[in-house]
């Protein structure tokens, strides 16, 4: 029994399919680049989940509010208030965040530094964990500017 063999002739586009072809990527790329722009300028106001006083988010706030309730809830709260879940075994317990006196005397530099390597590397408890394995630079700024909605204290 012999081997078929098949060949199908290779088709070469024509310089009118190639054009059509640049066009629509023009096209995709200029679509991408407006939603990308839009996206990125607008700071739209959400609902809040968690706030009762039916306060509204930017979408920075959004995201640190998500990821706070994910990963320092268990510990602060979700109100902030320290009283999370685990709060009840560390000692020393966590810190309030609805603490305004408390939250403006720390900056944000000082947020960073707890929330990226843990609280030993600021002096307190080393029961806080370091985060920058888990979150990004940004993601932490995104709990950090979500800290300051507690309970609305005043921006630096």
């Amino acid at each position: 029994m012999g081997d078929l063999q098949f060949s199908v002739p290779e088709a070469q586009p024509t310089q009118a399919e190639i054009s059509n072809l640049r066009f629509a990527l023009v096209r995709i790329c200029l679509l991408l680049f407006f939603f990308v722009l839009v996206g990125c300028k607008s700071e739209k106001k959400v609902q809040s989940n968690f706030f009762s006083d039916n306060s509204l988010l930017t979408r920075r706030e959004m995201i640190g509010e998500r990821l706070y309730q994910r990963y320092c809830s268990g510990c602060h709260g979700t109100t902030g208030e320290g009283d999370g879940l685990h709060s009840y075994t560390l000692n020393p317990p966590p810190a309030n965040h609805a603490d305004t006196a408390y939250m403006n005397s720390l900056s944000d530099e000082y947020l960073f530094e707890i929330i990226s390597n843990g609280g030993a590397s600021v002096g307190k408890s080393t029961e806080m964990p370091r985060w920058k394995d888990v979150l990004g630079r940004n993601d932490i700024n995104n709990v950090i500017i979500y800290l300051r909605k507690f309970p609305l204290p005043i921006r630096r």
